[in-house]
């Protein structure tokens, strides 16, 4: 259950939140601590449930696939649409680092659509190694960005 992918999505997301609460603290641009706060508590919720959606899968038989992609499509989904509510809710425009982190929820959808077509419409399964891969990738690539944004915000006000 514990395999290299989520220990390393574990240990992303222990650093996203320290971030988060640095950008908190230090009271950096609305949009981004937003968008950053919707990643971080979708990833750990998905982290959560996963392994009861194991369960479900593996009680499904013939549904597990649909059940497996179906469940991240959903939560990427939904984060996408608060990211765009809380937005227009506060009356503020995207960041760039907003804007990274809704194109990491776009493409993880994608890779979730892309994987279920694989495995379960076309039934070659040739993405299966790409599929692992690539959404830990997604997923850690966030952490860079979010250090960027952090220095260049703070640089410009003088912070850092």
């Amino acid at each position: 259950m514990w395999g290299p992918g989520l220990i390393v999505d574990w240990l992303c997301s222990l650093v996203e939140i320290a971030a988060l609460l640095v950008m908190v603290r230090l009271r950096s641009n609305v949009s981004s601590r937003l968008s950053l706060a919707v990643w971080v508590v979708t990833n750990v919720l998905m982290q959560l449930v996963t392994p009861q959606v194991m369960i479900w899968c593996d009680n499904a038989i013939g549904y597990s696939y649909a059940i497996w992609y179906g469940s991240w499509i959903v939560f990427n989904a939904l984060a996408l649409w608060a990211i765009v509510f809380l937005h227009r809710l506060a009356g503020i425009s995207a960041s760039r680092l907003t804007r990274y982190i809704s194109a990491c929820f776009f493409a993880l959808t994608f890779v979730q659509i892309a994987g279920y077509v694989d495995r379960v419409v076309v039934e070659t399964n040739l993405l299966s190694s790409a599929y692992r891969y690539l959404v830990v990738a997604v997923n850690c690539s966030v952490l860079p960005a979010v250090f960027v944004e952090f220095w260049k915000y703070h640089r410009d006000k003088g912070a850092v």
